[in-house]
């Protein structure tokens, strides 16, 4: 007597086979299910990012030199920011930022060479610079209780030095961290 196969076993098998052919095919000739697979070869692909997706990319950074005052003036190298705020410069206080001493606007984005006037600091000060927020009334620094410092971001010390002292770049990759005001 001979033995036979139920039919839907067979279909089962063929659709096996089928399924097995058809990855084989594909994982050799690139098919894929992205957008690549229908760009010409040598094209690369860029996301859409927009302009707003671009600056909320861009992560807060101070770069500040230990510098001596000149005409009462600190320089800040280079600054980042996610936003229009306020880069603040504090005076230390238990090596904390303590007291305001001045403060600029800044734009979103890349600034270098930020001049600002300091009065009432000497050789071997520490202070502090910090972003903070411009969210109240835009363009007037409120702070406190608005214009808070930016989450997340560490206050940048550095130090008032006698005129030939070696100035040393100080980023917020290097700096200590302090307590949120």
């Amino acid at each position: 007597m001979k033995h036979t196969r139920p039919l839907s076993l067979y279909k089962t098998r063929y659709m096996q086979i089928f399924c097995l052919i058809v990855i084989f095919l594909c994982s050799g000739s690139g098919c894929t299910n992205n957008a690549a697979a229908t760009k010409p070869p040598n094209t690369i692909l860029k996301p859409k990012v927009t302009q707003d997706e671009h600056v909320k990319s861009i992560s807060p950074e101070i770069i500040v030199k230990n510098q001596h005052l000149v005409n009462d003036t600190i320089n800040v190298v280079k600054v980042n920011s996610p936003e229009d705020g306020w880069l603040v410069i504090y005076q230390s206080i238990n090596n904390t930022p303590g007291t305001i001493l001045n403060h600029v606007h800044i734009s979103k984005g890349t600034q270098h060479n930020i001049s600002l006037k300091v009065r009432g600091v000497d050789p071997g000060d520490i202070l502090f610079a910090r972003i903070h927020t411009d969210t109240k009334k835009i363009g007037r620094f409120e702070f406190p209780p608005h214009d808070e410092p930016l989450e997340d971001m560490t206050a940048v010390p550095f130090v008032m030095t006698q005129e030939k002292e070696i100035e040393k770049n100080i980023t917020t990759s290097t700096a200590i961290p302090t307590r949120n005001i």
